[in-house]
């Protein structure tokens, strides 16, 4: 049976609390002032074990950089460049804040002050910086949840945290395409020119990553139905896709798949162009690009040029890699936007051959033709 006792100290009288945990075993929680504080706390004890949601009081010392460390190994089903984002925000962000802290003493108002502080100041952190150092904290104490470490988790729910918000899509015509992959060809290095404008072509046509260009293989490519594997080890969201390619790209892959080492990589020793010194800092000069032109919106435009062709989100969301049509829908909101318009004026068309018609049908009817 659960009691509670006085027991005198040189500052005065305390109570004790003696209870059972749910295994049976006794213990007690002491230094409470008042009877009424001890009360509460045995109720709270009490329900806690009828919700079967009991968390021993001595669970949560273990610290945030401990279970860190334990969470983070966890994260082996996660893609390599994924684990290493989430190992930065545990070490720059999560850690200094709560690293020493156990997993019972992390508050939610501690939480929600730590937001404000890299969300604000004279330096204030990218809003995905803040909201990932957030996810890893979030997570952490998610596992000591089910762990039984602590009952709740306070870093769920945190309403404060910075809205992304998305760059403004750059979006290509095909004469500008033309212009970048002539420029690409123009590397400054006699063994690269040729190269880069066909991975222009590949990015702006098939909306396939740099990653996943520089990581193809002779065998990715199917040359009876044009189209091109991207492997899931190779995809951000770690699935096999097939994208089509148009046929005037059909000779150049066939040369690729020809003379490339069918071990290697169909375009070999391609270099990153998302450094200062890239090959593509040079391009965007020569093709008269915006300074903030990226790689990436060579993806965008073929993501226009899918959409202007007809495409459903089905066939853009297969075609990038995306996991959920949502997501596509979310990127490119500005691309199908414009067919609200296009699908209504089309609706009235329809409606109004249809009333034609049936105004046509009617007249005939009633004069007997």
């Amino acid at each position: 049976m659960a009691s509670i006792e006085p027991y005198e100290t040189a500052k005065g009288r305390r109570y004790v609390v003696r209870y059972r945990k749910p295994d049976r075993k006794s213990t007690m929680r002491r230094g409470f002032r008042t009877k009424r504080e001890a009360q509460m706390f045995l109720n709270t004890v009490e329900v806690s074990k009828l919700e079967g949601l009991y968390v021993d009081p001595t669970a949560g010392k273990r610290t945030v950089a401990s279970l860190g460390a334990h969470w983070l190994a966890s994260q082996a089903h996660v893609k390599a460049s994924s684990k290493k984002v989430y190992e930065t925000a545990l070490r720059v962000q999560v850690l200094p804040e709560f690293g020493g802290l156990s997993v019972a003493d992390v508050k939610r108002a501690h939480v929600r002050d730590w937001v404000a502080g890299m969300s604000g100041g004279d330096k204030p952190l990218a809003a995905r910086t803040v909201r990932r150092a957030h996810f890893v904290l979030q997570a952490i104490l998610e596992l000591a949840v089910d762990d039984k470490l602590i009952a709740r988790n306070p870093a769920r729910g945190i309403k404060t945290l910075p809205s992304i918000r998305h760059r403004k899509n750059v979006y290509l015509t095909y004469e500008q395409v033309e212009r970048v992959a002539a420029a690409a060809d123009h590397h400054h290095l006699i063994g690269h020119r040729g190269k880069y404008g066909f991975v222009i072509y590949i990015a702006a046509y098939m909306g396939l990553r740099w990653s996943e260009i520089a990581t193809l293989r002779p065998d990715d490519v199917d040359l009876e139905e044009r189209r091109v594997r991207i492997r899931a080890e190779v995809s951000k969201n770690s699935q096999e896709r097939s994208v089509g390619y148009p046929a005037f790209m059909h000779d150049r892959f066939r040369e690729l798949v020809v003379a490339t080492d069918p071990d290697g990589t169909l375009i070999p020793s391609m270099r990153s162009p998302k450094t200062e010194e890239s090959w593509f800092m040079s391009v965007k000069k020569r093709a008269s690009l915006p300074d903030g032109f990226r790689f990436h919106d060579l993806r965008h435009s073929a993501a226009s040029f899918a959409v202007s062709e007809g495409a459903s989100v089905k066939v853009v969301q297969n075609m990038l890699g995306h996991n959920q049509a949502a997501v596509t829908l979310d990127v490119y909101a500005d691309l199908f936007s414009t067919d609200v318009d296009d699908v209504a004026a089309r609706i009235d068309a329809a409606r109004n051959r249809s009333v034609l018609k049936m105004c046509s049908n009617d007249d005939s009817v009633a004069t007997g033709g």
